[in-house]
């Protein structure tokens, strides 16, 4: 199912965060890496962003960490600010790359069940409304889901494999 599964951002347990100084950017990202001609979605991004809260409670001082596809950017006691774009000055010496979610209200809430029963709760991007039941897809570092419920208010998946 990896070379058919297009891939998505779900942030579980979102944590909103304010990168200073971030430009306003036009995000632009293949549905699958292997395979562009699938097509690709597309983000507005300016200086809110969502991540996993266990991505933020890993972040330190003075370490660079990479949005991925977005940006670079630093935390410096309780603030986060803006480093730079390119990709190879993260990679010299970048700490971590981390999937996001533009701070907006038209993101999906998303519920996937997990084989234990537990649900990780979270957002999903608004393209997500278009996926049919049935769907397998890959939540980008969360791991390969099914969608097997579409309610008014959330999509709930479930969990597949890594």
């Amino acid at each position: 199912i990896e070379k058919s599964s297009n891939r998505y951002f779900f942030i579980d347990d979102p944590v909103m965060i304010k990168i200073e100084k971030s430009p306003k950017k036009e995000i632009e990202i293949d549905l699958h890496p292997d395979f562009p001609e699938k097509g690709s979605r597309k983000f507005e991004t300016i200086d809110k962003f969502y991540i996993t809260k266990s991505d933020f409670n890993e972040l330190k001082d003075n370490k660079l960490y990479r949005l991925m596809e977005c940006l670079n950017f630093t935390k410096s006691k309780n603030k986060f600010i803006f480093h730079s774009s390119e990709y190879e000055i993260f990679k010299e010496k970048g700490e971590k790359i981390i999937h996001w979610l533009p701070y907006e209200k038209d993101l999906v809430s998303i519920e996937v069940v997990m084989p234990d029963g537990d649900a990780k709760k979270g957002l999903g991007e608004k393209i997500l409304e278009k996926t049919k039941l049935g769907t397998i897809l890959q939540f980008e570092r969360f791991g390969f889901c099914c969608l097997n419920k579409i309610e008014k208010e959330k999509l709930i998946f479930y969990f597949t494999h890594r």
